[in-house]
């Protein structure tokens, strides 16, 4: 048990952040903790495919108006993979974005909807 711990341990001091990466750290545990947690997970490599992995990525994309960042991580053992391609939540957010910029404001025209045939 003791030699688990010194493992774990040396693995932890391998991995230390550098003095100038602990403000992000502590931003990102503020303001996201469930995906701190869940990405700073001690075991995560031995449940999940972790990046440099082929089923495993991630994306960070910008639009005008939202950044995306998505981390897919396939189970070890998993036959399946992810369903679609890998920026389809910006590209359907920024399809949503457009659509809504030529949609009427406030509903006062007397015509059809413009996204009736959306």
């Amino acid at each position: 048990r003791e030699e688990a711990g010194a493992e774990e341990k040396a693995a932890f001091v391998a991995l230390e952040v550098p003095p100038s990466m602990l403000p992000f750290a502590a931003f990102l545990f503020a303001r996201f903790p469930a995906v701190f947690l869940a990405l700073g997970s001690p075991g995560l490599d031995s449940e999940f495919e972790l990046p440099p992995a082929e089923k495993s990525f991630s994306v960070i994309e910008e639009t005008g108006d939202f950044k995306l960042v998505q981390v897919v991580l396939r189970r070890r053992g998993a036959a399946g993979s992810w369903p679609g391609p890998r920026s389809r939540h910006a590209r359907q957010a920024q399809k949503e974005l457009q659509e809504e910029a030529k949609a009427p404001r406030f509903g006062l025209t007397g015509g059809a909807s413009a996204s009736a045939g959306a």
